[in-house]
């Protein structure tokens, strides 16, 4: 396949914050938990968390897992 190279396309940024963890977060204060069913839908909760630059703590319960929200995240990634 060949490629072709353009110019002055302009870049939309990135779509922070508009996905339905995102807004769960934002509505979340410090403290707060949900329980969602594995560890690979606790990961997708992490990954908005951290682009929004929240710290999550979580454990396995049950049949699930729990999810904290904790606070904002350092530039070390540590809540101090």
């Amino acid at each position: 396949m060949n490629y072709t190279i353009e110019k002055d396309i302009p870049f939309n940024g990135v779509t922070q914050g508009r996905g339905k963890w995102a807004k769960l977060l934002k509505k979340m204060k410090i403290g707060d938990s949900i329980k969602v069913k594995d560890r690979k839908e606790a990961n997708s909760f992490y990954t908005a968390a951290r682009t929004l630059g929240i710290q999550l703590g979580s454990r396995k319960n049950g049949t699930g897992v729990r999810v904290w929200k904790l606070g904002k995240l350092t530039k070390a990634g540590n809540d101090k």
